[in-house]
């Protein structure tokens, strides 16, 4: 099965049996392409931003798109059509979460704001970062929200306050997951990833000589967490005793470092600038194919 495209993996969420795609390279990062994760068919362009696309969400309805425009996109899951472009960002959008029919969208402007999907329209506004927000975490319950100020931010997403304020990064908090009560939060700065209690604000534990990648390369399911690093391998780890279980590593590893991870029941799937998306076992850590792979000459080629 044979897919066109021009351009490196770059940008990439994967939700369910879809991939979303967002190629490298002025202008074409400010198109979204959807896939088949099943058969590698290129199912819709999503076109309308008017500058490099940074976040990506998606359910089942809608995919949610954030960009250096200073917008937030809605698009139909199934007929690609735009329904909002919502506006009231005044720097660029550079982290999204969507729960729900509600997304919290995070920029340079220092807020983070909270969005009704369906309807198109701005439910509350987050203000208190002493800098640009960089990574966010919705749950349904709080709010987290990461900045460039190396401080955490959990909020009420119904009143907009700030029920606590995490200190311990002393630079930029690139990620933020949440598993239950437990939040983790990562920097590619200082190198650390740092398990909090998420009531008390109390940090269990820090992982430190973290040196990992670029991109969406934390993601946690259940009390599993797997990082993805520059020396091109991915970690699996127990975030409930920070101890290391595996390192998906070997000659089917990626060349370049990884760029995004997905969790999906006993696989991780984990995508590089190398153009390959490859699947992985999460409980022997073995290699078991490549989903998706750029050959030269701009063409990705399911194996």
């Amino acid at each position: 099965i044979i897919v066109e495209l021009t351009h490196v993996v770059r940008l990439v969420l994967i939700s369910n049996d879809k991939i979303v795609y967002r190629p490298a390279g002025f202008p074409a990062d400010q198109t979204l392409y959807v896939y088949s994760l099943l058969d590698g068919e290129l199912l819709r362009e999503l076109v309308g931003h008017t500058d490099t696309v940074t976040s990506i969400q998606m359910n089942e309805k809608v995919v949610v798109s954030g960009s250096e425009d200073r917008s937030v996109k809605v698009w139909d899951n199934h007929t690609a059509i735009c329904l909002h472009t919502l506006h009231g960002h005044t720097g660029k959008v550079t982290c999204l979460k969507i729960h729900k029919n509600i997304a919290v969208s995070g920029s340079w402007d220092n807020t983070m704001r909270l969005w009704y999907v369906r309807e198109g329209t701005c439910l509350n506004i987050l203000e208190g970062h002493q800098d640009w927000g960089w990574s966010v975490q919705f749950n349904g319950r709080v709010v987290a929200s990461g900045g460039d100020d190396g401080v955490i931010k959990i909020w009420d997403p119904v009143t907009a306050h700030c029920l606590l304020t995490l200190h311990g990064h002393s630079a930029l908090v690139t990620q933020i997951e949440i598993y239950g009560d437990l939040l983790v939060s990562a920097s590619w700065w200082d190198c650390t990833v740092k398990v909090w209690d998420l009531n008390s604000g109390v940090c269990r534990y820090t992982i430190s000589e973290v040196r990992y990648s670029y991109g969406r390369s934390i993601v946690l399911q259940d009390n599993i967490q797997v990082t993805g690093h520059l020396d091109k391998t991915a970690k699996i780890w127990d975030i409930l005793t920070g101890s290391l279980l595996l390192t998906l590593d070997g000659p089917q590893k990626h060349t370049p470092c990884i760029t995004s991870i997905h969790v999906e029941g006993k696989f991780v799937i984990t995508a590089s600038v190398d153009g390959r998306i490859k699947l992985w076992n999460i409980k022997s850590g073995e290699f078991v194919r490549n989903l998706l792979e750029m050959e030269e000459g701009g063409i990705v080629q399911r194996m």
